[in-house]
């Protein structure tokens, strides 16, 4: 099952009713939430919402308002959704401190094989933080780092 919300403009507030109706759907394996305005407390409410979702393979966040704090909840989750292989949280202001929360988790989402960071203002300190972890990562064949703040000494 597929469900594509993205280009809404939803808010927190409609993400809450969303949230409340995915735990519900066995089947939903692509979830597309791009560009709905979804701050940290969103965010919150989403993460815990897809950690029930046990056959979600792709979930698209990108160009939303998560910023560092949201980002970060959402990552601690991502080693209960098993069945991850494509995740797009591009454009929603992870920062180093982001990177540093996904850095901790990935090496635990074994079937993850396509993640996408762009435009997320990480810097030297969280792209180093990523590096440590990636080669821990068998399955990710993937990551997409464009438009951040990377430089020589992240490169």
């Amino acid at each position: 099952t597929h469900l594509d919300l993205g280009e809404n403009k939803m808010g927190d507030a409609g993400l809450e009713s969303v949230c409340a109706v995915l735990p519900r759907l066995a089947l939903l394996s692509h979830l597309d939430l791009h560009s709905n305005q979804i701050r940290p407390e969103g965010a919150a409410k989403l993460a815990r919402a897809v950690a029930e979702c046990k056959l979600l393979a792709h979930l698209n966040v990108a160009a939303n308002w998560m910023g560092q704090e949201g980002a970060c909840v959402l990552f601690g989750v991502l080693p209960r959704c098993k069945a991850l292989r494509r995740l797009n949280v591009g454009f929603n202001r992870v920062g180093d401190r982001g990177a540093a929360a996904l850095s901790q988790v990935l090496p635990r989402c074994r079937g993850l094989q396509h993640l996408d960071l762009g435009g997320n203002q990480i810097g030297d300190k969280g792209v180093k933080e990523l590096a440590k972890v990636l080669g821990r990562c068998r399955e990710l064949a993937h990551v997409d780092l464009h438009a951040n703040y990377i430089g020589d000494k992240g490169a």
